[in-house]
């Protein structure tokens, strides 16, 4: 079984889903949790470690900003980056996700699909004319969760929670509304329970634990 957290970053996802794997876990379930940005996975840490290694100064770390940017200008390599961001979210949740739930696993996703293709919509403008073709191919190769919640906040309680929070790689304000209007999108959609994270956490648990215990009353009861 495969259940899919969504939202924006300082929304309490980590949280919830760390009350519910605990939850889970003293029913006896096996859980898995799996946390996931496109581009960042172990499998793409090695490469980008194997060629710094043989080209020096071909790939600059995320710290230095203006010479990653100056890199991402080449059309080539934002193209290939983002070809290997796409195969790698497939690797992700289309073999790893799908074979733990398989064997017997509750695999809980810190962000699933939607999250990823949000993250590469807003970095790539590339990736806009051709978004129903990625989007064709991920959901063909990656399972439907069999439970997908979207913690939802106003922008302004998520403004102070980010500033509170202090990222080292915050969005810009511009792309910080871009996300904030993607998931209010994001939250029309079917088959998605989209819940107030302004209230308790303890009553946002409350809700994501009768939410299972609806469809999954077996687990969750």
């Amino acid at each position: 079984m495969i259940l899919a957290f969504s939202g924006i970053d300082c929304s309490g996802k980590s949280t919830q889903i760390r009350l519910i794997k605990r939850f889970l876990e003293g029913r006896g379930e096996r859980v898995t949790v799996i946390w996931y940005r496109p581009g960042y996975s172990n499998g793409l840490d090695w490469m980008r470690k194997l060629v710094r290694r043989v080209r020096p100064g071909a790939l600059p770390s995320g710290e230095n900003t203006r010479e990653r940017q100056r890199v991402f200008r080449n059309p080539w390599i934002r193209w290939c980056w983002i070809l290997m961001a796409v195969l790698d979210t497939i690797f992700v949740y289309g073999l790893k996700a799908r074979m733990l739930s398989l064997l017997g696993h509750i695999v809980i996703c810190d962000r699933y699909v939607e999250d990823a293709v949000i993250d590469l919509r807003l970095r790539f403008s590339e990736l806009v004319r051709c978004r129903p073709q990625a989007n064709t191919l991920l959901k063909m190769f990656c399972p439907v969760a069999h439970h997908r919640f979207l913690l939802m906040l106003p922008k302004g309680v998520l403004v102070a929670r980010a500033l509170k929070k202090q990222e080292p790689f915050p969005d810009s304000p511009e792309i910080r509304d871009r996300r904030f209007y993607e998931y209010e999108k994001l939250g029309c959609m079917r088959g998605l329970l989209v819940i107030d994270a302004t209230k308790p956490i303890e009553a946002v648990q409350e809700e994501i634990q009768s939410a299972l215990h609806s469809h999954y009353g077996n687990i969750a009861g």
